[in-house]
């Protein structure tokens, strides 16, 4: 089950940011590099604050993975020019505890970000590192598009009635 996050639910968060900037840095990825230090993870504190923060839980309420979901921002913004036509949600800091790695729980996570934006009549955007080989292929599989290649990233959208492979 997905649900708004709560006050306790932010130190876990946290932690998952973290522990995967940890394990992308082993990778030699450049990504979430932001990240590799404790206080940096804060804006999950922010995300919690402007109320965009979203949980899923198992069965008995155990937060199990994590993504923000916004109206947009400078950054959003900055890579969509289009912002002002389409009405859009954009998709930040999904995020699987590496324990649970393997267990569909992105897959979870993306499909409750999708309803979200469905529910409201929105597409939903993100944006992701171009270097990392796991993303594209995993964005594409669950029906975003690509629809643009830049130099350090890649912009997908979703839009209701895409085809999830």
């Amino acid at each position: 089950m997905i649900r708004k996050a709560i006050i306790t639910d932010i130190p876990h968060i946290q932690k998952w940011i973290y522990e995967r900037a940890k394990d992308i840095q082993k990778k030699e990825l450049s990504q979430w590099e932001f990240y590799l230090t404790q206080e940096n993870t804060q804006i999950v504190q922010d995300d919690f604050e402007q109320n965009t923060l979203y949980v899923l839980v198992d069965k008995s309420e155990t937060p199990i993975g994590s993504f923000t979901l916004t109206l947009g921002d400078d950054w959003d913004f900055n890579l969509w020019p289009d912002h002002k036509e389409k009405p859009s949600f954009y998709l930040h800091r999904v995020v699987v505890p590496l324990k649970l790695k393997g267990e569909n729980i992105g897959t979870k996570l993306i499909a409750s970000a999708q309803k979200i934006a469905s529910n409201a009549g929105y597409s939903l955007r993100l944006d992701c590192a171009r270097f990392n080989p796991f993303l594209k292929p995993f964005y594409l599989q669950h029906g975003f598009l690509l629809k643009s290649t830049l130099e350090e990233f890649l912009l997908f959208e979703w839009k209701e009635g895409a085809e999830i492979k």
